[in-house]
């Protein structure tokens, strides 16, 4: 195995130029990806603005050729597991199969308190939403809890490449590698 190195930049406090410069220059001094994070605001810094994750992931890709985006984690309750196994479908073949799908519970009671989420039982949550967003992956279909219109979003869905998945599964924010479950 080849070791890389990637750089961790959260999109706060940047402008998308700023992003896009840094990613350039991270590729070019042979860095193989980059990730941010994602919140709805940045914990501690709640007045700084942040760009939304996936977004920026997809921007930063469209301007670079060969560094992997992503991010260390996408909070689980944020998107509907379907609609996350779209967006990172979609991401992963307009990149050319640089995708890093950080996905997690999420950690930060305040910002779920704000936002109206739920804070009890994430772990088990979170779990169910990777069940069904792996299924969504694997067979192109919906599980059983997702809305019955969800199904028409994902009628021309394709197989990703290979997603590289990160777990954090655990509330003190360890992440485990987890090789992808699709071809």
């Amino acid at each position: 195995p080849v070791l890389e190195f990637h750089l961790f930049l959260p999109q706060m406090r940047l402008t998308m130029d700023a992003l896009v410069e840094r990613a350039v220059a991270a590729e070019l001094a042979g860095f193989g990806g980059m990730v941010g994070m994602d919140h709805l605001a940045p914990p501690g810094a709640e007045d700084q603005p942040m760009f939304e994750a996936m977004t920026t992931s997809t921007w930063l890709a469209a301007r670079t050729e060969r560094l992997r985006v992503g991010s260390l984690v996408l909070c689980d309750p944020l998107r509907h597991p379907a609609v996350l196994a779209k967006m990172a479908a979609t991401l992963d073949h307009v990149s050319g199969g640089r995708l890093i799908l950080g996905i997690g519970c999420g950690w930060h009671d305040p910002e779920y308190d704000a936002f109206g989420y739920p804070t009890d039982h994430k772990v088990g949550r979170f779990e169910e939403a990777l069940e069904e967003f792996e299924h969504t992956l694997e067979h192109k279909v919906l599980g059983q809890k997702t809305r019955e219109w969800m199904a028409r979003c994902l009628l021309e869905l394709e197989r990703p490449r290979e997603i590289v998945l990160l777990l954090q599964t655990r509330l003190d924010a360890e992440t485990y590698p987890r090789k992808s479950m699709v071809e």
